[in-house]
Parts: C-alpha cells; structure tokens; sequence
C-alpha cells in the first residue's frame, strides 16, 4: 500500500472488535513537476476556515505538494490518510494553511509605525521607538 519509518502502533478493542492502527511518517522528495490529480469517488467533502478536506478512492500516484481537484475544485495536497478494513477503503486528502514565518530579513528596514507583510497576511506593526535589526525574529501579536 505505502511504505514509510513506523511511527506508531495503537490497539483498540470493544465488545465485538479489535482494531490495529499503524501510523508512519515520511519525506517525500519534491517532483520535478508539479503534477495534478482528479480525486474519483468522492464520498465527502468539507471547507473550514477556507481549507479543503476530502474523502474519496485511494490514488497512489496523488504525493504531498501535488495538485488534487475535487467536483472542479482544485488545492495544493498537504496530508494524505488512508483508511483500509476488511470491507472499505479509501483516503482522506487535505491541505493546510502556509506556516507563518515571521522574520524581517536581512537587508529589510521597517520604519517606527510601519506595518510589515508577511506570510499568509499576517501583518506586524513596529511601534514608535522600537527598531528592529535585520534578521531579528519578530514575534506576532495575534491578539487575546
């Protein structure tokens, strides 16, 4: 099915089963490529907070990075679950927000009160009378 370092084991038994979940994690090199996929049978699909999730047939050839498309909708691949039984199987693909990386880098002046873009539209103000050095990290207010 998919071959990666085992990370974990876990054991869950009820009154009438037992279920062995297996989890491991790997690196997958970029493709030379991007590459995009149409996800077949899709059983579910959900939106929050503007990021997609969703459940449909197994695809081997669909990678992290890649492009999946879903009903017409397309998004960058971020996680990859797949889920086999003795009677089902099928994945879960989503993507997940770009980290924030809050750092002026070298070279980059912000002046007192300007605001700095950073990624994902995160924004830092640098108050009056503060200074900020070039490769200092900045750390964002994100509020109560």
């Amino acid at each position: 099915m998919a071959r990666a370092p085992l990370g974990d084991v876990r054991f869950d038994v009820g009154p009438t089963n037992a279920t062995m979940t297996i989890s491991g994690y790997s690196t997958v090199p970029p493709t030379e490529q991007a590459l995009t996929r149409t996800l077949r049978n899709v059983r579910s699909e959900s939106t929050a907070n503007g990021l997609h999730r969703v459940r449909c047939d197994i695809d081997f050839f669909l990678r992290p990075g890649h492009t999946a498309i879903s009903r017409g909708t397309a998004f960058k691949v971020a996680y990859i679950n797949y889920y086999v039984n003795v009677a089902d199987e099928y994945m879960d693909v989503g993507e997940r927000a770009e980290p924030v990386s809050p750092v002026l880098l070298a070279g980059q002046a912000a002046a007192s009160g300007q605001a700095l873009t950073l990624v994902a539209g995160a924004t830092v103000t640098i108050a009056a009378g503060q200074s900020v050095a070039g490769g200092r990290a900045l750390v964002p207010d994100v509020g109560p």
